[in-house]
């Protein structure tokens, strides 16, 4: 037992083996750096929401929560939204309208023809 906790010790402490690819891995991917997923989409959008919800008269919160919901809305357009939409209409019913976007943005969601290599 000491001699697997050992090599690991060693493996991670001394030798920092694994750091640098989880660092090129991290920095390789983009919903890290600059994108967001469907999934980190929704969540920012709901805290937004909710934040002008709690805070109508604090003026500067609800500028920054709408700069948050427009952001959110820009990722409607993408490919990764369209997959998720889809997919969501496919496993649940047509998905509703979300109050960060617009019915013509989830059309054109829907109508995106997704080509996967392969």
């Amino acid at each position: 037992m000491f001699g697997v906790l050992l090599i690991g010790f060693l493996y991670d402490q001394v030798f920092s083996l694994w750091t640098e690819w989880r660092s090129v891995d991290m920095e390789r991917n983009p919903y890290v750096t600059y994108a967001l997923s469907p999934q980190w989409t929704m969540s920012f959008a709901l805290q937004a929401e909710i934040l002008k919800r709690i805070s109508p008269e604090d003026e500067d919160m609800v500028k920054q929560a709408d700069w948050y919901l427009k952001w959110c809305e820009s990722y409607t357009e993408g490919e990764m939204f369209a997959r998720a939409l889809q997919q969501w209409d496919k496993d649940f019913g047509e998905t509703p309208t979300f109050w960060f976007t617009t019915d013509e943005a989830m059309q054109r969601a829907r109508e995106t023809q997704i080509v996967d290599e392969g």
